[in-house]
């Protein structure tokens, strides 16, 4: 995203345990530790997409940038991740929540081997 939006992280309320974990997270992607993919969930205009930009914004001199994929550029994620993958930034792949989207993130970390379910059980391997 060329110009983000201009949220910071000071003029932010309301879960602050929360956005702590993701903030804690986006720390250790930073630094070259072990991070987690966040799925960020919840009612429309409790922050969510809020909370993204200005972690980016607050990081951004250290390195960490965002990319906003469509709906429509869904397809385009494979050759995204594999474009990234020798840049020095971190970055964080922002896929904007639609059921669609997750439905499709969730057979592409399948199709990937990333999430693995049991097919008889259908739980969590």
């Amino acid at each position: 995203v060329r110009f983000p939006d201009s949220q910071r992280l000071s003029q932010m309320s309301g879960y602050e345990l929360e956005r702590q974990k993701v903030i804690d997270n986006t720390m250790a992607l930073i630094q070259g530790k072990p991070c987690n993919n966040v799925l960020l969930y919840g009612d429309a205009g409790s922050g969510k997409s809020s909370t993204i930009k200005a972690i980016v914004n607050e990081y951004h001199e250290m390195g960490l940038r965002l990319i906003e994929i469509k709906k429509n550029q869904l397809y385009s994620l494979p050759d995204v991740i594999e474009k990234l993958a020798d840049n020095p930034l971190k970055f964080i792949i922002f896929l904007h929540y639609t059921k669609f989207l997750l439905y499709m993130l969730f057979l592409l970390l399948i199709y990937l081997n990333i999430y693995k379910i049991d097919r008889k059980t259908q739980k969590e391997l």
